[in-house]
């Protein structure tokens, strides 16, 4: 192989590195902004940590959501936007023993716990958040909060 043909190759792997790279970070970071109602039906949310304010860092929000006769559910986090739109965050469901024992439920509701992440380039948010929860049949349960 001729030293003008390694190079061509090695060039087409690193834009191709550049742009799996990029099309990552979109895709764990989806842009899209969503319409969100707040239906209700959260019997209690508590926000351990709302970091939203916070330019060019990763914003977090981090907390616990109980929904009475409702011990599987699956979490969204959403962020109010200053054009009154949503974004949505990435959202994981966390074990949270010390609620269990708190409000003495039953093991069931180990996972009632959430952590929602997005890493920021510029997002005007207002500060309110609103947590979806959604059973195992479908039904979407939520409730909103402010951030300070």
């Amino acid at each position: 192989m001729s030293k003008r043909l390694l190079n061509g190759i090695c060039l087409l792997l690193f834009g191709g590195s550049i742009l799996l790279v990029v099309a990552a970070f979109f895709i764990w970071n989806d842009p899209t902004e969503y319409i969100v109602e707040d239906s209700g039906g959260i019997t209690q949310l508590t926000i351990d940590q709302c970091d939203l304010m916070k330019r060019n860092k990763k914003t977090m929000v981090r907390g616990w959501a109980y929904i009475q006769e409702q011990p599987h559910a699956s979490y969204s986090v959403y962020a109010e936007l200053s054009n009154n739109r949503y974004r949505k965050f990435e959202t994981f469901s966390e074990s949270r023993a010390d609620v269990v024992n708190a409000l003495e439920l039953d093991p069931a509701y180990k996972l009632v716990g959430f952590k929602a992440g997005y890493r920021n380039l510029s997002s005007p948010y207002t500060g309110k958040i609103v947590v979806h929860a959604t059973n195992a049949t479908g039904e979407v349960f939520s409730a909103s909060y402010q951030c300070l």
